[in-house]
């Protein structure tokens, strides 16, 4: 699966080629603006997944079809880091070099120097130091380099993040990172004043530590804020599918998601999260609990969920998935329902309950040619749900857009992120994802000012006492303004104090505190 997967990547490419008559796989095969040609049939086994591309395979198919250097190779990295996340080298093989330690030592110093590094830097730094089995580098020195960083990790966005994501889960798989790499995701689960959490949770799936599964199941059992505790949910369920926890702690982590789920205090995305951890129970238990939950309208989705389904129900889901098709059959003037890894990716979207996976096809749909489109399509999604007061289908739509929303169609999203858009349900939750999709968009030129203005109206409105806003809403504002770099003075004028005051402080004083090299990973694109 996961060659064809590479291969159909590769195919994607060519078939989207800025060179029309390069999208001919015989006519790509003959090369040309100085590579050299190869065999027609070496292309279609490339293409069918029937051999594994080389590193400069890839950077082939990159230079031919005019794809931004890199943009292809973070896609492949990221197909073989799902397969297999433990592992301190790429599967996808760069050149050897005659001596790594010289060539690690000046990015290395520069890393720890907190020297300003691009995502291409950080993908050669994490090569160099997996190429050395025994590096030798003092405690205090890998908690550096893995809390720079994440830190990048936090703020980027596009090819430049998934760059910076391989490079940290290399980072952390080598032997000699595994307790720094601990020590650093506690710090930042266990921390009320971090913003983003997500990122380090994600970590623990990349190294292997004794002490992990306890580490999350005291995130989880006594968590600092509902955003760390979704993170902590999502890393606990990977660990339970990847069979990582013993009997004893996976009974205790499912016994504890059992009541998160249950709450209905929670948002809808940590009750989410905690489903998909159920769903580690047997048939027979999960359909027991779904039946408990199913009692409530606004538990279905989460009953759903635990009883093996989507969250949404399956003829919702095939409506979706044919409206997008069509979108993008129109867009692209061709059809796509023969394209069976497109179709995955698609049902992906809507039927993945655990974020973590359904990351993996919104990240490849970010940088494939269809990722505008999709994005596109799923921005009406949100819209019809928005009309229907279908609260579950608004959420579900969110969590697409937060990797797909299009810098060019934002009214939407932004209406919902300042909370002026009627919605169903609890709307500073629906804002806060709104605030996550506004923040990260992509694909076109962001209108900076707009979205500036209206979202420091909103922050003095809540802190004036006018509109109130929940700690985590402000952070979502805090990380609009952090992440366009307008973040300035916002919310400093006259005002009471209260906690909204000192929630604002501390959202605004993390993003103001970031080091010059991080804020520039922010507007690395």
């Amino acid at each position: 699966m996961t060659l064809a997967q590479v291969g159909w990547v590769l195919r994607t490419a060519r078939a989207h080629a800025a060179d029309p008559d390069l999208q001919v796989a015989s006519r790509f095969a003959q090369g040309g603006a100085g590579v050299s040609r190869v065999n027609p049939s070496q292309v279609t086994r490339w293409e069918r997944g029937t051999t594994p591309p080389s590193f400069e395979v890839v950077r082939r198919y990159e230079t031919l079809c005019g794809v931004t250097p890199g943009r292809l190779v973070a896609a492949v990295d990221l197909v073989h880091r799902d397969d297999q996340p433990l592992g301190a080298r790429p599967r996808l093989r760069r050149p050897s070099t005659a001596d790594p330690v010289g060539e690690a030592e000046p990015l290395l110093e520069r890393a720890l120097a907190h020297e300003p590094m691009t995502g291409a830097e950080w993908d050669e730094l994490s090569l160099l130091v997996g190429r050395l089995d025994q590096a030798l580098m003092p405690p205090s020195f890998w908690r550096t380099l893995l809390e720079r960083g994440l830190e990048e990790m936090d703020v980027s966005i596009g090819v430049p993040y998934l760059q910076r994501s391989e490079a940290m889960a290399r980072l952390c798989g080598h032997p000699r990172a595994r307790p720094a790499a601990l020590d650093l995701v506690r710090d930042v689960l266990t921390d009320p004043a971090a913003q983003v959490y997500s990122e380090a949770a994600t970590l623990v799936q990349y190294f292997e530590h004794p002490g992990a599964g306890a580490m999350l199941a005291e995130s989880i059992r006594r968590p600092v804020s509902a955003n760390a505790l979704r993170a902590s949910l999502l890393a606990v369920a990977g660990l339970l599918r990847a069979r990582r926890l013993g009997p004893e702690q996976a009974v205790s982590v499912v016994q504890v998601a059992l009541a998160h789920c249950r709450d209905p205090g929670l948002p809808y995305r940590v009750r989410r999260s905690a489903a998909d951890v159920l769903r580690a129970l047997s048939d027979q238990a999960r359909r027991r609990i779904a039946t408990q939950l199913s009692h409530r309208p606004e538990d279905l989705a989460v009953a759903s969920i635990v009883a093996g389904g989507g969250p949404v129900p399956r003829e919702t889901r095939t409506a979706t998935r044919g409206r997008i098709v069509e979108r993008l059959t129109w867009s692209l003037g061709v059809g796509v329902d023969d394209d069976e890894q497109l179709v995955d990716l698609l049902d992906g979207l809507s039927t993945q309950t655990n974020d973590d996976l359904r990351s993996h096809a919104l990240h490849l749909l970010m940088v494939l040619p269809f990722g505008r489109t999709v994005g596109h399509a799923y921005v009406g999604e949100l819209e019809t749900a928005v009309v229907a007061g279908d609260a579950t289908r608004v959420h579900e739509a969110l969590g697409v857009l937060v990797c797909l929303a299009p810098a060019d169609d934002l009214r939407l999203l932004l209406d919902l992120a300042v909370r002026d858009a009627a919605v169903v349900g609890d709307r500073d939750q629906a804002a806060v994802e709104a605030c996550w999709a506004v923040g990260n968009a992509t694909f076109a030129p962001l209108d900076v000012g707009l979205v500036t203005v209206r979202v420091r109206t909103a922050v003095d409105a809540a802190l004036r006492g006018d509109r109130p806003a929940p700690p985590a809403l402000l952070s979502g504002w805090a990380y609009v303004l952090g992440r366009l770099g307008t973040l300035g003075d916002a919310g400093t004028g006259d005002r009471p104090d209260g906690p909204d005051s000192a929630a604002w402080d501390r959202a605004r004083g993390w993003w103001q505190a970031l080091p010059v090299h991080v804020a520039a990973a922010g507007r690395e694109i």
